[in-house]
């Protein structure tokens, strides 16, 4: 009864990430695959129990009861049962089932390896403990664009993926979208997918890298292409281009910007300015995005006060140290990060 109750219960939480709701390719040929694999597995199941229940029931005569001797020494006679052919019968059909499901198995996922057509966005995924790193190629290099744990890609479009490793070895991961690709590091991996619904989607890592390793979550939001446009022509943009002049900008979020770059720009990059670090995740537009942490917590001034403040406190192991500010000068800090939109 188990596995009918976890099937239900993840195709009716639409919150859990789960590929048996796909919502574009390649994830629509595997749920096919696995509903497939699952519905022989569970009839091969049943039929096996429902032949061992009758075996058990059925009256058979003691086969001891019934030996004959051979004449000529006295040894008994090998009798063959009547109904042990049939164990040959059922190796014979569990043979077929096998190399059925063997055979459906690699021209599904071979047919599942590449998009029909030729993608038309390409994006790097780099994997950090405990981050994703995004860079949206352009066939224009220079509008290419860095972000973090958050992409956006048009509906109906082939999207190019191709993940590498900074450090250990991950797993990318949207059930809905496409199935596990591994993240190694020095070697690129190349996988591909399609969204077909529109939708926030949210991914993971599936293999295990470390302390934080539950905690190194992303979204794939999937919306029409005018939308996917604006998003990234704004991520295009610099800070600079997307604020008003400094001069109008409030004394407090003048004095943020001029702590955030004496003090976190060797690890964070805010392009428009002097902060250019690559360690950290590029917080150009930290504003526009719906969480931190990897999808830790809400994207709110109040989570930026305690994260800026403490980032071990919330999600220890990470990279970014606990920050020896001034209470002040930390929300001057999270007053200039709200404006990076």
């Amino acid at each position: 009864m188990s596995l009918p109750y976890i099937i239900a219960q993840t195709r009716l939480d639409s919150h859990a990430p789960s590929y048996m709701r796909p919502a574009g390719a390649p994830a629509g040929g595997e749920a096919v695959l696995g509903w497939a694999l699952t519905i022989i597995a569970v009839a091969v199941t049943v039929v096996i129990a429902i032949l061992l229940v009758v075996a058990v029931l059925r009256k058979r005569e003691d086969p001891d009861s019934t030996t004959k001797r051979n004449a000529s020494d006295g040894t008994p006679r090998v009798k063959i049962v009547p109904g042990l052919s049939w164990i040959y019968v059922g190796l014979a059909i569990t043979v077929v089932i096998l190399l059925g499901a063997f055979g459906a198995t690699v021209v599904s996922l071979a047919s599942s390896a590449h998009a029909p057509s030729r993608p038309k966005i390409t994006m790097d995924i780099t994997a950090h403990q405990w981050w994703w790193e995004v860079r949206m190629e352009d066939s224009v290099p220079s509008d290419a664009f860095v972000t973090a744990n958050e992409i956006h890609v048009p509906v109906g479009v082939p999207v190019e993926i191709r993940v590498q490793s900074q450090d250990v070895i991950h797993s990318f991961w949207v059930p809905e979208l496409f199935g596990k690709m591994d993240v190694i590091p020095g070697q690129i991996n190349v996988t591909w997918m399609r969204a077909d619904r529109s939708g926030t989607y949210r991914g993971a890592c599936a293999e295990y890298c470390g302390l934080q390793h539950a905690h190194m979550a992303f979204a794939i939001t999937a919306e029409p292409q005018k939308m996917y446009d604006r998003w990234a022509a704004a991520q295009r943009a610099t800070s600079a281009n997307s604020l008003p002049p400094n001069a109008a900008l409030p004394p407090n979020v003048l004095h943020g910007e001029a702590v955030f770059v004496a003090t976190c720009s060797g690890c964070h990059t805010v392009r428009g300015t002097n902060a250019l670090g690559r360690v950290g995740p590029d917080l150009t537009h930290i504003a526009s995005r719906q969480t931190i942490g990897a999808g830790l917590i809400d994207n709110t001034p109040a989570n930026l006060m305690r994260w800026v403040s403490d980032a071990q406190a919330m999600k220890p192991g990470v990279l970014m140290p606990r920050m020896d500010l001034r209470h002040d000068d930390v929300a001057a800090v999270v007053s200039y990060l709200t404006t990076l939109h």
